[in-house]
């Protein structure tokens, strides 16, 4: 176990796998199962993500690449 340097336990980075199903519990707890990756992207970008989150946090090409792997 690692520390910060004040003898508490540092956390370890989320995995993109982690933040990818952290959107999908997200999306499920706002509508249940989506009819489709459209839907998720329209939740996606009203929860405030952008192609650029995508990109930078998420290491997909754009929202929509984002809301496909959440949906499938």
């Amino acid at each position: 176990m690692s520390t910060d340097g004040s003898g508490a336990a540092a956390e370890t980075p989320a995995t993109i796998d982690d933040k990818i199903a952290d959107l999908v519990d997200f999306i499920i707890e706002q509508t249940g199962r989506p009819m489709n990756f459209w839907a998720v992207a329209a939740l996606l970008e009203s929860r405030g993500l952008r192609d650029v989150d995508a990109i930078e946090q998420y290491e997909r090409r754009h929202i929509f690449q984002l809301a496909k792997d959440v949906f499938y």
